[in-house]
């Protein structure tokens, strides 16, 4: 994973800690190893040098607890309604359109 100025992303969310903002001042973008563990995204373990740091998610989002696998329906999940949300407007948007003109 590479650090960026929101942290270090995994599985799409980004986790901050004082250490990585502190590396990402002094070195920019560079690559770190993660440790996750796949039943609790709560934190996760950055390796900086020769020390590994715990990082949590940068956002108001309670992932402790969560799996890996839960993560990812709740994705599937939240896509299918979108998608379909995102279809009825579009549908909405074409026929206001074809109406105005």
């Amino acid at each position: 994973r590479t650090i960026g100025r929101h942290g270090v992303t995994v599985l799409g969310k980004d986790y901050q800690c004082e250490a990585i903002q502190k590396h990402f001042q002094k070195k920019g973008n560079v690559k770190v190893q993660v440790a996750v563990d796949r039943w609790d995204l709560g934190a996760v373990s950055v390796l900086i040098g020769t020390e590994f740091y715990v990082a949590r998610p940068r956002r108001n989002i309670n992932l402790r607890g969560v799996s890996i696998e839960a993560l990812l329906e709740a994705r599937r999940v939240l896509k299918a309604r979108h998608d379909a949300k995102a279809k009825l407007t579009e549908t909405i948007v074409n026929d206001a359109l074809a109406h105005a003109q």
